[in-house]
């Protein structure tokens, strides 16, 4: 039990139905009933307008299940959550095939995944799987989803190592841009998945680099977001993922602060929502567990409450020296 699982099993169905609360624990009165009646419907058409914007488009979007012979593109799907949405695709569409570009070959499981060994790393080799795809799949692609990330080791600035900072830089920020560049297909439909981080916002203390790339990836992907609306670019759309801790090798070794308040973040469920939302067509973002919606909030704080909040919540003193 945290505080997400609190928020969504009692707090939203309090908020969004108060009327029951009402009637059980008051002598109810009509006039009053009506308003909170009237309160539960007004925020549900809300709720309802707020989802169609997010999913609103010239054409109408195509479940994936529709689209003959799909081919999906996911970086970094040997493992971690890019393996989860891997086999979260494979289980719930017989008709796509699905382009696993890693360093390593992924668990071979379903004959339907295509393995392409490319070190993100490197630019040339990067350019060469790149053009691979292009020559096989051409404007196929339906779904790409720019997973792949690394880190540096845990440590203060003074010890970092200047080629890995540029690899972390290669990995999380120059390969999804290249790989949107030159991949996504502009006049078909064709869904983006970027996953970033919370850390790109809170930037804790010795993971410096790591969030410097997540910050870079998010305000590409805001700018890519915003030019595809600017161009009236309705059949491609985008979703940014900012994340907490997921339960993965990445960020594992170390007891996080505060579980209550910052639940680990389970890489199946993640997975399975991210797919709910390229079958909807949903752009926006999504910020998992529930602080993460609030990191904004907290980094456009006066300096005093925001440090004092971060020394509570031990962000930054939680990982270790490495």
């Amino acid at each position: 039990m945290n505080i997400d699982d609190i928020v969504s099993w009692i707090v939203f169905p309090l908020l969004q139905y108060p009327v029951l609360v009402y009637i059980v624990f008051w002598t109810p009165s009509v006039k009053i009933t009506l308003l909170l009646i009237l309160y539960s419907v007004l925020l549900k058409v809300c709720i309802s307008l707020c989802s169609k914007y997010k999913c609103q488009g010239s054409l109408p979007w195509k479940s994936l299940a529709e689209i003959e012979s799909a081919i999906v593109l996911v970086t970094g799907g040997s493992h971690g959550l890019g393996r989860s949405i891997i086999m979260e695709l494979l289980n719930r569409y017989k008709n796509i095939k699905v382009i696993n570009l890693d360093l390593q070959q992924s668990p071979r499981t379903d004959i339907r995944i295509m393995d392409i060994q490319c070190d993100l790393k490197d630019t040339v080799a990067l350019s060469y799987c790149i053009n691979q795809i292009k020559i096989r799949y051409g404007s196929r692609l339906s779904l790409i989803v720019n997973n792949a990330g690394i880190r540096a080791p845990y440590q203060y600035l003074k010890d970092s190592n200047e080629l890995i900072i540029q690899d972390v830089f290669a990995v999380n920020v120059f390969a999804p841009i290249k790989i949107i560049r030159e991949l996504v297909p502009l006049q078909h439909q064709c869904y983006v998945i970027n996953i970033a981080s919370t850390l790109g916002i809170l930037a804790p203390v010795k993971v410096s680099t790591y969030a410097a790339s997540k910050a870079a990836l998010i305000a590409f992907h805001n700018s890519f977001s915003l030019e595809l609306e600017m161009l009236g670019v309705s059949q491609t759309r985008s979703l940014l993922v900012l994340s907490g801790q997921l339960d993965t090798r990445m960020f594992g070794g170390f007891e996080p602060p505060l579980k209550f308040f910052a639940p680990v973040v389970n890489k199946q469920k993640l997975a399975c929502n991210l797919i709910d939302c390229c079958e909807r067509g949903q752009s926006g973002e999504i910020c998992v567990p529930l602080y993460s919606n609030f990191a904004h909030v907290l980094m456009a704080l006066p300096l005093f409450p925001r440090n004092l909040l971060r020394k509570l919540s031990k962000m930054d003193d939680c990982l270790p020296q490495e």
